[in-house]
């Protein structure tokens, strides 16, 4: 992570703001910060995977759960999203799984850029094709991936899975929500507000003028 170089704070890494000075972050209770911000670009299908809740990353990780929200920025055509699951029961979800019955399993849908995603714990998700996203998530190290296009890395090994853990979070049936950004004009500018969730709030601002 790299350090402050002017200012108040030179030399410190914003970790370390974080744990020294609390009353810049509204005093947050949190052991650590509890964001994680990026640009990420994808290119190659990400695994198949879900996260799970805060309520069970506590009690079997002692660590977060994960909510995630993505914003497309840049998208190549024909890529597609994994977003939930046909499963009704988590029978019938761990019986797809042993059979290997993704095309009929998994839900795939197209995306495109500008459009966006909020992920709440317990959501099968994944990526197919090639995109460049801005996310926000919970900061959390969690995943429980189910398949991973049985890639093997350089030894010849595949990646590890974790289909109990994955079973015991995923939402079955799947839930999709009714998640629909709130734009206003402020001062000649547009302003949108993707979510607004428990655990972080994701605004846009297109300046047109002063603000």
């Amino acid at each position: 992570m790299s350090k402050i170089k002017n200012g108040k704070y030179k030399g410190e890494t914003l970790k370390d703001v974080y744990l020294n000075h609390r009353e810049l972050f509204a005093n947050d209770p949190h052991d650590k910060f509890p964001l994680l911000v990026k640009i990420n670009e994808i290119q190659e299908p990400g695994s198949v995977q879900a996260h799970p809740d805060d309520a069970y990353a506590r009690k079997y990780e002692k660590d977060y759960g994960k909510a995630e929200f993505c914003l497309w920025l840049d998208v190549e055509e024909g890529t597609k999203i994994i977003r939930g699951h046909s499963a009704k029961t988590k029978e019938e979800f761990r019986k797809a799984i042993e059979e290997k019955a993704w095309d009929t399993l998994l839900i795939r849908k197209p995306v495109h850029a500008n459009e966006f995603v909020y992920t709440p714990a317990g959501t099968i998700h994944g990526i197919e094709g090639k995109l460049m996203m801005a996310e926000v998530q919970q900061s959390s190290d969690i995943t429980y991936c189910i398949y991973d296009y049985d890639r093997k890395d350089a030894n010849g090994n595949m990646r590890e899975l974790h289909i109990d853990q994955t079973i015991k979070v995923t939402n079955i049936p799947h839930i999709e929500l009714d998640v629909h950004p709130t734009v206003t004009m402020l001062e000649g500018n547009e302003v949108i507000e993707y979510v607004n969730e428990k655990y972080f709030s994701v605004t846009r601002y297109k300046i047109q003028n002063e603000i």
